[in-house]
């Protein structure tokens, strides 16, 4: 379908919008930065359909070198403006990140599942449903927690954001090249193992900033 991506997205964004202008202040910081990250996975999306087609690599070999690029400095650019212009809490930071994390993965596999919905077996679908939201929370925890740490050190704002942004890269490519490879398993454990252990430092973090 034509328009499969923009009817997806406004059947997602629209809703957002109303609890947005319902909430108070605290759900709305984390109900824009989920939506942000919608708009990033469809901006993504349309960016990467078009250095694809400009290009003469195959679609594995695009999936595991250009688009997690693509994707990671597109979805960390709306954290870094927030942390430079609003100078947030570290508490603000991270949930921030996560939303635009979660955001990207809803539309991701929402467009997937709706592209491929006659091909697609029940075990594929709930692997990537974990697997693919997983690792887009996991790389914005990256820069949630780096970020949150980097920014108040003048001297290390640069390195550190460029180590950030590698090291999202390099994790995120890694697991599309095991989706590329057919390890479904293998893809799936790889964001599980880090996840667990993730949100539990968050949930520790949350409590000592409290």
């Amino acid at each position: 379908m034509e328009y499969l991506n923009l009817f997806l997205y406004l059947s997602i964004i629209v809703p957002l919008s109303i609890v947005l202008i319902a909430s108070k202040k605290k759900t709305r910081t984390i109900v824009s930065f989920l939506m942000i990250g919608l708009t990033v996975a469809v901006v993504c999306g349309e960016l990467n359909s078009i250095i694809f087609k400009s290009m003469s690599y195959s679609i594995d070999v695009y999936s595991t070198t250009f688009a997690p690029m693509v994707e990671e400095l597109l979805k960390m650019l709306p954290i870094f403006l927030y942390v430079f212009i609003f100078k947030p809490s570290r508490q603000d930071i991270i949930e921030g990140s996560i939303a635009v994390g979660v955001g990207f993965a809803i539309f991701e596999n929402a467009f997937i599942f709706a592209s491929n919905a006659g091909q697609m077996e029940i075990l594929t679908a709930i692997l990537r449903a974990f697997g693919a939201g997983m690792i887009h929370v996991i790389t914005m925890l990256i820069v949630g927690f780096g970020i949150s740490f980097v920014y108040e050190r003048k001297n290390i704002v640069l390195p550190g954001s460029i180590g950030l942004i590698a090291c999202a890269i390099i994790y995120h490519s890694i697991y599309n090249y095991l989706v590329c490879c057919n390890h479904k398993v293998l893809a799936f454990l790889m964001p599980t193992l880090i996840f667990i252990p993730a949100m539990i430092l968050f949930k520790k973090i949350s409590k000592d900033i409290e």
